[in-house]
């Protein structure tokens, strides 16, 4: 088996972990938009809760009730806030797996000028091997026909 076709096998499975690394890269980010898009639906609806609060508020209201909204948009601001936090954590592990994937892709494509240099330098053995096979029929020719 030939340097050139063990390295193949190697960068099968190379490849394989790449596109495993790209699937867990694209799992991130879709993971990333939706956590992206649910503290979006949180800000907004904080701010349909806040007109909500203040319409209230012109029209009087107890001091109760008005304690109850506070104390309501207290904890959801709360929850902005844990979600920002889970929204760092998602960007920070998509960083993760994009530099898990760009490793990868860097090994598939070491690899891969690896096994063309190797295909390269075996193609030029057996262009000289054969050209020393032709050389030496073409001596032993001559020897005997008396030419040499």
């Amino acid at each position: 088996m030939t340097r050139s076709h063990r390295l193949y096998s190697l960068l099968r499975v190379a490849e394989a972990q790449e596109q495993q690394a790209a699937r867990g890269l694209s799992e991130a980010q879709r993971l990333l938009q939706q956590q992206h898009h649910q503290l979006e639906e949180m800000h907004r609806y904080r701010e349909e809760y806040t007109q909500y609060f203040q319409t209230v508020g012109r029209n009087g209201v107890g001091v109760q009730q008005l304690q109850q909204l506070q104390s309501f948009l207290t904890q959801l601001d709360r929850a902005i806030g844990q979600q920002k936090q889970r929204l760092q954590q998602y960007l920070q592990q998509l960083e993760q797996r994009r530099n898990g994937w760009l490793e990868a892709r860097s090994h598939v494509k070491a690899l891969g000028k690896l096994e063309e240099r190797y295909r390269q330098e075996e193609r030029c053995l057996a262009a000289h091997r054969e050209q020393a096979e032709v050389d030496d029929r073409y001596q032993h020719w001559a020897e005997d026909s008396g030419k040499i």
